[in-house]
């Protein structure tokens, strides 16, 4: 049986728990329908974008130029959880949860951070790179 190696792109360990929030305005929406709130991201990375909702919301962030970028959770079921890549700038997050729901919502973003003990080499243009 041959041995494949990932690479290095997908073989970086993160964990979102130990990241830093990301800042979302307002942090919490009225449950009971649609509601929209606004994620800024000062640099480009791995973030997760949450809810939590007392009966399950559905998430669904946007970008300005490309529509929406990402749907996650059902109302009434589940909510919803998204893990992308995204540029710096502002985002618009929906959340939507059956009419008659009642409390808030809560949105939470975290940037992933590298949790790995060995430093990933940085890649320069025009220089070779070996790794063992």
């Amino acid at each position: 049986m041959q041995r494949h190696h990932l690479p290095l792109l997908f073989a970086l360990a993160v964990d979102a728990a130990s990241a830093g929030e990301l800042p979302v305005t307002p942090p919490s929406v009225s449950a009971g329908g649609r509601a929209t709130a606004t994620l800024q991201l000062p640099r480009f990375g791995r973030v997760s974008v949450a809810c939590s909702s007392p009966a399950g919301a559905r998430l669904r962030l946007l970008d300005r130029m490309l529509g929406v970028v990402g749907e996650a959770g059902a109302p009434g079921q589940e909510d919803g959880r998204l893990d992308l890549f995204l540029e710096r700038g502002e985002y618009r997050l929906e959340v939507e949860t059956p009419p008659l729901t009642s409390g808030q919502v809560r949105l939470l973003a975290r940037e992933f951070h590298e949790t790995s003990p060995t430093p990933f080499p940085t890649l320069e243009e025009g220089k070779l790179l070996e790794l063992s």
